[in-house]
């Protein structure tokens, strides 16, 4: 039945990633994992200073990688604002925006009444 339905509607290759994740950084974090799997079979000073050393390294190459791709999506913007293309301007400048939803923290007592203090 699934080959059916792989045949009918084709396969998706995933979630598309962020657009500042590259072949580098799955490199970084495909080493990082397997250093930690090797930590866990054998928890030796070695393995855990191994793992230690690429997770930061991954972490490093990841926050490179992001600060290049926003500093190319603010250039963007800003060469859109100069050109006078307000419409692609703005269209950069939503998508590069936070888009999640911050929902308000709230407290109720023990008869369920909402506290506001």
């Amino acid at each position: 039945m699934s080959t059916t339905a792989t045949e009918v509607l084709g396969t998706t290759d995933g979630r598309p990633r962020n657009g500042w994740f590259d072949v580098e950084c799955q490199r970084a974090t495909d080493e990082k994992n397997l250093a930690r799997s090797r930590m866990l079979v054998a928890a030796t000073r070695q393995n855990r200073e191994r793992y230690r050393e690429l997770r930061a390294a991954e972490k490093r190459i990841h926050r490179r990688k992001k600060r290049q791709y926003e500093d190319h999506v603010l250039a963007e913007a800003q060469g859109s604002f100069d050109r006078g293309d307000v419409r692609k301007f703005y269209r950069t400048v939503n998508s590069a925006r936070y888009k999640g939803v911050s929902t308000p923290v709230m407290c109720n007592d023990r008869e369920g009444n909402l506290l506001t203090d």
